[in-house]
């Protein structure tokens, strides 16, 4: 009996037993974001409870790329767990449990950034300097697009257009020039070399960094301007967390999103959407023709993480839909009718990815993602009497147009925790293709395949050197290799200077080579002989991050100078014929200075940006530098007793002088005069789970400025070109559910 009892015993104690050695796995993750943070410190302060002091010992590992660190235990153990800039956690853990411990970040630190790094990096450290908006400023803002959400950014420019929307411009480079990304993959469907940031919504973004320069040799073609990286809330941070929000402005935008998000052991998964409405506005009122047009827009995402073993697996799709209405002013002599146009997009895009960590220094990531890309444009006469439709026969007024891309990218990291040289390696390749009635031969396709490489050097214990260099084939261009070499040097703590210089490449897209659009206003077509774009930048600049009385002061100050030859540009050639053509070289010199100060109630910051630019158009060169600047200033407070938050964000854009070749074969200019604008907001929390912000966009009441002469451009001429919606006045809700349990 007794013999019986006791194996009874130890068969209901074998799981025990069984648990009382072994391993455990620990996954450190940001408290808001749920991203996973590499390279954390975990120690086991105590192998199994209970713990007296007197036993307590310290085994330390490293957490890998995903955030993920086995430990040995004997016991259920404590467990200790520390992060640069995040505060210090204490938990427990048994063998054979998989626990994630989120951290919650230190006020005042620098956020996370990963464009351009190996690993996510803080911002004070990263190699490149990055500038971040954080997810609090396009709120406060009421943005709803990227347009809007970069607008008040220091060194750039937007410019719009009623039909092709609007552009971004960084240190004087625009166009085909700034690579736009989502979560680092390429957004596709440029008209007119460009990326329209109207069709960017902001309702899932966490954070938009920015980075100057070339970035060609990490990101390859499009990136010799810079590189605009929209990082969206793509993981769930609680077990279930739900949002629902809504915005109306006195311009006629209503705005309605959603999110909800999951999270499970090793992964979550999260779905949101978003529907954008504009009804259009004039500055002369209720019109029929709108200067901004009608449009409507609808986003759906859906991102799943979750982990095979050691692998961990990533999923995102997103689909976008937008129409613009362009409706026509009544025809003469009795206004019986109209020629309307409609644009219809949907954009598509795919992404699957993988990564594992060999241990924690070495990571290896693969990606692959295939974006579709397709625009339709109807034109009918409108009868205003009894309100029938017709198609119009005139050449391109029904068209449809398209863009295919596959991008696959591989990349392997080896970053030791205690090395003096860390580096990058990887593979791109990318095939693209578009059609339709307005390409030469009515479809095209370009390849490119590549390989690039950087070391990360510590020579000294203050002094970081980086070189890279990308090298590859491109099936329309001999592609060269581009080096380039960055460095940082720490004088003392928190003040740092950084100096890079980087070269660029890049081959002409397939429209700009192949596009072949006429009809009664247009005469436009690509050119099969242009050469590919090449150039040099140079970067100095010093940061400090300094703690004074309890504030976080920061000051910033940085000098560029890009060299671009062959650039190519739209030009006209005579009357309404226009080609593209490479206009020789394209310089631009400048440089930036910010200060900030961060008490926690109140943080201020301030900047200004003085931008250069010289060009040589078909051999005439134009002497000097023409000279742009640029002021913005920044107010975040709380006010007492009710915890309410003002915003108050504005922005000085001097005047731009631009040059270009006309129809007569001479070097002519084109002057856009200044314009300033002011936003401002209060948010306040209602019972813990709402949001409710209230402000006023374009204080000063822009709505167009002056343009002299011509840029060259067919969609631009002299005259007024728009800005803003002139005083707009917006409120927003927002509702929030979450549970961690």
């Amino acid at each position: 009996m007794r013999v019986s009892a006791l194996l009874l015993l130890l068969l209901l104690l074998a799981p025990a037993l069984v648990q009382a050695q072994g391993k455990a796995t620990v996954i450190v993750v940001d408290a808001r974001t749920g991203e996973p943070l590499a390279r954390a410190a975990v120690r086991i302060l105590c192998p199994s409870l209970p713990c007296p002091d007197s036993s307590r010992q310290r085994v330390g590992v490293m957490a890998d790329g995903a955030g993920r660190a086995g430990v040995a235990i004997d016991g259920r153990a404590v467990v200790a767990v520390n992060y640069a800039g995040y505060e210090r956690m204490l938990d427990t853990i048994a063998p054979g449990q998989t626990h994630t411990l989120r951290l919650i970040q230190k006020p005042g630190n620098s956020h996370v950034v990963v464009t351009g790094q190996y690993r996510p990096t803080s911002a004070d450290r990263s190699i490149h300097p990055v500038r971040i908006i954080t997810a609090e400023a396009i709120r406060a803002q009421g943005a709803t697009t990227a347009r809007e959400a970069l607008q008040n950014t220091l060194n750039t420019r937007i410019s719009t257009d009623a039909v092709l929307g609007s552009t971004l411009a960084i240190g004087g480079v625009a166009g085909q020039n700034v690579k736009i990304l989502v979560d680092g993959v390429p957004v596709i469907g440029r008209l007119n070399g460009a990326i329209d940031l109207g069709q960017l919504p902001m309702h899932n973004v966490e954070r938009i960094e920015i980075v100057e320069g070339p970035l060609s040799t990490i990101y390859g073609t499009d990136a010799l301007g810079g590189v605009v990286n929209i990082i969206t809330r793509n993981r769930a941070a609680q077990r279930f967390e739900g949002e629902v929000g809504g915005m109306a402005s006195s311009v006629g935008e209503y705005t309605v999103d959603a999110r909800a998000g999951l999270r499970f052991d090793g992964g979550s998964v999260v779905l949101s959407g978003v529907r954008n409405l504009f009804q259009g506005w004039s500055p002369e009122g209720d019109v029929r023709a709108k200067l901004w047009k009608p449009r409507e827009q609808y986003d759906g995402e859906l991102a799943v993480h979750a982990a095979i073993g050691e692998i961990k697996t990533r999923y995102s799709g997103q689909v976008f839909s937008d129409y613009i209405l362009n409706r026509g002013m009544p025809r003469a002599p009795y206004g019986e009718s109209a020629f309307d146009d409609t644009y219809r997009t949907l954009r598509i895009t795919n992404t699957l990815g993988a990564g594992t960590a060999f241990s924690p220094a070495d990571a290896l990531d693969l990606s692959a993602s295939f974006s579709h890309y397709r625009r339709m444009k109807n034109s009918t006469v409108k009868n205003l009497v009894t309100l029938e439709e017709r198609p119009t026969i005139g050449a391109g007024d029904q068209d449809t147009s398209g863009y295919t891309s596959l991008l696959i990218r591989t990349v392997y990291n080896h970053t030791p925790d205690s090395s003096w040289i860390e580096w990058q390696s990887g593979a791109e390749m990318t095939a693209d293709r578009t059609w339709g009635g307005r390409i030469l031969g009515g479809e095209r396709t370009l390849e490119d395949v590549a390989l690039f490489t950087s070391i990360r050097l510590t020579p000294l214990e203050n002094l970081t050197v980086q070189p890279a260099v990308r090298g590859g084939y491109n099936s329309r261009y001999p592609a060269p290799v581009v080096p380039s070499l960055n460095l940082r040097y720490d004088l003392a703590e928190g003040l740092a200077v950084r100096a890079s210089y980087a070269r660029g490449f890049r081959a002409p897209s397939l429209r700009e080579l192949y596009l072949d659009f006429v009809d009664i206003n247009h005469d436009i077509h690509g050119n099969e002989n242009l050469r590919a774009e090449r150039s040099h930048n140079v970067m100095a600049g010093g940061a400090l991050r300094r703690l004074v009385a309890d504030m976080k002061v920061t000051a910033d100050v940085g000098g560029f100078y890009n060299d671009i030859t062959d650039m190519i540009a739209l030009a006209q050639v005579e009357g309404s014929l226009y080609r593209n053509v490479n206009i020789d070289r394209l310089r631009t010199l400048g440089g930036t200075a910010t200060v900030g100060v961060d008490g926690g109630t109140i943080a201020v910051e301030a900047g200004t940006a003085l931008t250069g630019r010289s060009a040589a158009v078909e051999g005439e060169g134009v002497p000097g530098y023409t000279w742009t600047p640029e002021v913005n200033g920044t107010v975040r407070a709380t006010l007492p007793v009710l915890n309410t938050k003002l915003s108050v964000m504005g922005k000085y854009t001097g005047s731009a002088i631009s040059y270009y070749l006309n129809a007569q074969g001479a070097v002519a200019q084109s002057k856009v005069d200044p314009y300033s604008m002011l936003d401002l907001s209060l948010a306040q929390e209602v019972f813990g789970t709402a949001t409710v912000t209230l402000g006023v966009r374009n204080l000063f009441d822009v709505r167009s400025i002056a343009v002299t002469g011509s840029s060259g451009g067919v969609h631009s001429s002299g005259g007024d070109i728009p800005v803003g919606m002139g005083r707009t006045f917006f409120g927003t809700l927002r509702l929030r559910l979450g549970n961690d349990q």
